[in-house]
């Protein structure tokens, strides 16, 4: 049997719709399947854990990027594959897997055969599968969820980066990477499984999801005004070459920001003084894309 774990509010409940077409196709297709909706942040953790215990064969999440990490939580080390099935707003990791973003039958139909391993890293008590961090990114996510009841996708996302533009406030770090320990103030601070956030941004471009280590990229305080003529750098993944940006790979980071503050874990908030990462003992398995999917 295969089980559909689905949060249908995300992508502002495309989810919701796609989980719809999926549980149609599956039933044209004669597939034994289930289809859970999760309720409540950290539930499809739990769902996906029921799934685990009762011996599902695969277990499909649908939703952002935070839905899948939520469903990663519960299936770690099962041996179980977690599918992908991207209909979220950003939709960051399935960029790097090669699965198409918020076509659920397209998605489906392209990882019916075959598995991989990706990393899997741990931040305090919670995972991640992509990217988290602090700094820019995180403020312009906080922004954008007063304006959440906003239509579309992109208008809240634009008015929150304006608003972070003129209101941003550099953040002082204690870094300790894999031993070393410095101190500086940052615009921004990523840690990349995977080479994209933000619907796309390749923030750090060069990083892979399965060789045991995080792309860590510092970018070091500008004026605030200047934010602006680097944004088109930033959506192309060229801030890597300028000299305000540093990128080291590591297997451990511990980060103490002196006082309360936010980081993002694959889009998620997360309030933290203080955040040790580092990676899990065992690969998440996944469905691989298979070349010749229909």
């Amino acid at each position: 049997m295969e089980v559909i774990i689905a949060n249908p509010v995300a992508g502002r409940g495309f989810a919701r719709k796609g989980t719809e077409m999926l549980h149609s196709d599956m039933l044209a297709r004669q597939v034994d399947h289930q289809v859970w909706f999760t309720e409540s942040t950290g539930h499809a953790t739990l769902l996906a854990q029921k799934a685990v215990r009762e011996g599902v064969e695969v277990v499909w999440a649908v939703g952002g990027d935070a839905t899948l990490s939520e469903v990663a939580g519960g299936m770690l080390g099962s041996g179980v594959p977690l599918g992908v099935i991207p209909c979220g707003t950003g939709n960051d990791l399935c960029r790097v897997l090669n699965v198409p973003a918020r076509m659920p039958l397209e998605a489906y139909r392209a990882q019916r055969q075959g598995t991989r391993g990706i990393d899997v890293w741990q931040a305090n008590e919670r995972i991640f599968l992509n990217v988290a961090g602090t700094g820019f990114d995180v403020e312009t996510l906080v922004h954008s969820r007063r304006y959440r009841k906003l239509p579309g996708s992109t208008l809240p996302y634009m008015l929150a980066l304006l608003q972070t533009i003129f209101t941003h406030k550099n953040v002082h770090l204690r870094l300790t990477i894999d031993g070393e320990t410095v101190q500086r103030d940052v615009l921004l601070f990523c840690m990349g499984n995977g080479r994209y956030f933000g619907g796309g941004m390749p923030a750090a471009p060069d990083a892979i999801l399965d060789d045991g280590l995080l792309d860590v990229v510092t970018v070091a305080p500008v004026p605030n005004w200047r934010i602006p003529f680097l944004l088109p750098k930033f959506l192309r993944g060229t801030h890597i070459g300028l000299p305000i940006t540093t990128v080291q790979r590591a297997k451990e980071i511990r980060i103490d920001c002196g006082e309360d503050s936010f980081f993002q874990l694959d889009g998620d908030l997360l309030g933290a003084r203080e955040l040790v990462v580092r990676k899990c003992g065992q690969p998440l398995l996944l469905r691989a894309v298979t070349p010749d999917a229909p």
